[in-house]
């Protein structure tokens, strides 16, 4: 188990686990473990909650020739939707209405999500991938 991430309202956890890595939740209590992500060539890593509880973000890197990608998906593995290409480690704002996450599009990215890596930009968009807008560089 790599990590954990626990619901606002502290009443499920989110945590990695597995080869590849996929994402789990579970009640807080470790009860009801259940797999929300997965596919035998992807991993799946950093996991957020939205501050409702009902969705996730969380990065897909698909191997071996593709870098980390930012993802949501319903905490029941339901409506899963990519929101940047490039994007990593996102964190939703308070009210829901935003994701935050570093953005690496142009810059070289390392072959594993282990790796060292520089992101040019730090970005934000809706839940949805829509009104991306950097906001630093």
């Amino acid at each position: 188990v790599l990590g954990v991430e626990w619901s606002a309202d502290q009443s499920q956890i989110a945590y990695m686990a597995g080869t590849p890595t996929q994402v789990f939740v579970a009640n807080r209590d470790g009860s009801n473990p259940r797999r929300v992500t997965g596919s035998p060539d992807r991993q799946t890593f950093n996991p957020a909650w939205s501050p409702d509880g009902t969705t996730l973000v969380y990065n897909l890197y698909q191997r071996p020739t593709k870098g980390p990608t930012l993802w949501t998906i319903g905490s029941n593995g339901t409506s899963n939707r990519s929101i940047a290409s490039d994007g990593i480690r996102g964190q939703f704002s308070a009210d829901g209405q935003w994701i935050a996450y570093l953005d690496g599009r142009g810059v070289d990215t390392p072959s594993s999500p282990g790796g060292s890596a520089y992101y040019a930009r730090v970005c934000k968009s809706r839940p949805d991938g829509s009104g991306v807008m950097v906001l630093a560089r």
